[in-house]
């Protein structure tokens, strides 16, 4: 009976150990971050993303400084700084298709 256990008892301490050891952690290239993101900021670039998925020119999209705030006069098309940048965050087909 006991000798049934050994393996399993061996089993269990060695899933315990290889569980318990640490491992390195990936870390992000600081450089390529601060790069993507400046892109992101840029109000430009979101006006670009905004202009083709509404399907208008860039020229009818303007952008208030003061409320952050993307719109399209004589429209009701009026939308967040914030709202956009979000959503070209997570954008992947169009940054994909459409490399700045």
């Amino acid at each position: 009976m006991y000798l049934k256990k050994i393996p399993f008892t061996v089993c269990v301490a060695l899933c315990l150990f290889l569980t318990a050891c640490s491992k390195e952690e990936l870390k992000q290239n600081p450089e390529k971050s601060i790069n993507a993101k400046s892109v992101i900021d840029e109000p430009a670039a979101l006006k670009k993303f905004l202009s083709f998925t509404l399907n208008v020119s860039q020229d009818v999209i303007l952008y208030d400084q003061e409320k952050k705030t993307f719109y399209i006069p004589n429209t009701v098309f009026k939308e967040s700084y914030e709202t956009i940048k979000h959503r070209y965050q997570e954008a992947n087909e169009y940054k994909l298709n459409n490399p700045n």
